[in-house]
């Protein structure tokens, strides 16, 4: 297909959004209003590297297709490795002295290498519809559209034995533009569009080898009868969710004379506060309690869900990271 499918669909979805949504919500009441808030939550990685405290960062082959090939994908990623702070980066040296000193798997080496698999880049300059304004004169808009498709298929090995641990392929697109009205549009760096696109190839990979944050959207909700709530929802906003579980429990002692749907929202909002501050078996509590209140909610079931998801997920990230 032309032109790296016409510039990457002239420059639509070019950068993909990484944002779970909605793992908490519940039914909204005629009382009540909605606040949603974006959460940090860690996920694990999908190899446990926890044994290994030294790295090592191999050729990656295929480079030359790069137009500019002088070991950017390794330089980049030692980079981002270090900059995690769990691997101590070491040196073809110091990896050569480690394999001729006998591969103890007490004290492995975690190995990094891969393929540059995919590279495409193209450039094109396009012409709007010129316009005429009252005074008969022309105006036209010119753009200068660039492109990358730029993958590189990694692998994950342990140097004692050779071992894969892993692979992954990541793939990644990006674009720019410039644009000038009766005039040539300026030029675009692709040397740094393809540093762009290997920040985001790194990034993705990263998610293999070390716990990273994704963002949450979450649901809590006030009711006029209940003020507690309201002040729990703005601790809530401000990260304080200890001050907003507080609030929020104070709201369910205090609601027991209002309707069963009510008493469940306010439960939500304290499992969600406990959640957040990794307090599962009460978020579980109060989430059953909730669904006891408000059996027509199938939401609270999948919140529960949700949070046995996060715990699960919670335990992992704490053994990876030891």
């Amino acid at each position: 297909q032309p032109l790296i499918e016409r510039l990457l669909f002239m420059q639509k979805c070019i950068h993909p959004i990484w944002l779970v949504v909605a793992c908490f919500c519940a039914i909204v009441l005629n009382s009540c209003a909605s606040s949603r808030l974006e959460v940090p939550v860690t996920r694990a990685a999908e190899i446990n590297t926890s044994k290994f405290k030294r790295i090592f960062v191999g050729d990656f082959k295929n480079a030359t297709s790069l137009p500019n090939p002088q070991g950017k994908m390794e330089f980049a990623l030692v980079n981002a490795l270090t900059a995690t702070g769990k691997f101590d980066v070491i040196d073809k040296e110091a990896y050569e002295n480690f394999v001729k000193g006998g591969k103890s798997k007490n004290d492995d080496v975690l190995i990094i290498n891969g393929t540059v698999s995919t590279y495409k880049g193209a450039e094109e300059v396009q012409q709007g519809t010129p316009t005429k304004d009252k005074d008969g004169k022309i105006y036209t808009t010119r753009t200068r559209v660039a492109a990358i498709r730029y993958g590189t298929q990694f692998k994950v090995s342990q140097a004692s034995d050779g071992k894969i641990l892993g692979t992954r392929e990541v793939v990644k697109d990006v674009s720019a533009s410039t644009s000038a009205v009766n005039a040539k549009p300026d030029g675009i760096d692709m040397d740094n569009l393809l540093g762009n696109a290997e920040d985001l190839i790194i990034k993705e990979f990263l998610k293999k080898i070390v716990p990273y944050q994704e963002t949450v959207a979450v649901d809590l909700y006030s009711d006029s009868e209940m003020p507690d709530l309201e002040q729990g929802i703005k601790a809530a906003k401000q990260g304080k969710w200890q001050e907003a579980k507080t609030s929020f429990k104070a709201g369910t002692e205090k609601s027991s004379k209002l309707k069963p749907e009510q008493q469940a929202v306010a439960l939500y909002n304290l499992a969600v506060a406990e959640t957040f501050i990794y307090e599962f078996a009460e978020a579980k509590k109060h989430l059953s309690q909730a669904i006891s209140l408000d059996g027509k909610s199938s939401q609270y079931l999948t919140s529960l869900t949700a949070c046995n998801q996060l715990e699960a997920e919670y335990k992992k990230v704490q053994e990876q990271n030891k």
